[in-house]
């Protein structure tokens, strides 16, 4: 074969790989979203895993130690935080959120506003994947659109709701459609998540590594 024709048949293949791989990127936000779930597992299994626990260091203003964190879906918590100097112990119940004085005795937080009320009906549907249903009139999915996230291609997907302003942007990878790196954003806090090492547990992918940073 000429050099010639090595050339033109590299060019060929190349394009036809071209063609292929833009061929498969996918432009509607709601089957991202439905990629997306199926990867982590399958939306019963999602909303069947009610109970979450994690251990991770924390640092902050100098200060560094351990957090511990329980979520029971759709919104309870307990978190556990102990920097040496500063422990804190403080959670959401069905009917409060409430922390710990220094003599372990329960202090119930000041009765929240609107805002706070609102803001805990989102997370309570966004934690129950509410937002996954094409039915759903509560929440708007929108993107779709490619980004580079460290090496990585991702579709950019934004979740809003029609309660206040807050959202959630997923970067899920183009490949695996596992979440690569997820930004929520309530009111002036903002907080970003870039979660690796994704394992299979009881059917559903679990990120083991996940490193988070807040800001106000």
């Amino acid at each position: 074969m000429s050099r010639f024709r090595i050339i033109l048949t590299a060019i060929v293949l190349l394009c036809a790989a071209t063609g292929a791989h833009s061929q498969s990127i996918l432009t509607d936000p709601r089957e991202i979203v439905d990629r997306q779930i199926a990867a982590f597992g399958g939306l019963e299994l999602l909303r069947a895993d009610q109970n979450r626990y994690f251990e991770a260091s924390f640092s902050v203003g100098g200060l560094s130690g351990t957090i511990k964190v329980w979520n029971q879906t759709p919104d309870l918590s307990r978190t556990e935080l102990d920097l040496g100097v500063f422990k804190m112990i403080e959670g959401v119940s069905a009917e409060l959120e409430w922390s710990l004085d220094a003599n372990g005795k329960v202090q119930k937080k000041s009765k929240p506003n609107e805002v706070a009320i609102q803001r805990r009906e989102v997370r309570r549907r966004m934690a129950t994947f509410e937002y996954a249903d094409r039915s759903s009139d509560f929440f708007t999915v929108s993107g779709g659109n490619v980004e580079n996230v460290a090496g990585v291609d991702c579709y950019v997907i934004t979740i809003t709701n029609k309660l206040n302003a807050d959202r959630r942007t997923d970067y899920i990878n183009t490949r695996t459609f596992l979440v690569e790196q997820s930004v929520s954003m309530e009111g002036e806090s903002h907080t970003t998540s870039v979660f690796a090492d994704y394992r299979n547990v009881g059917g559903l992918q679990v990120a083991f590594g996940i490193k988070q940073t807040d800001r106000e």
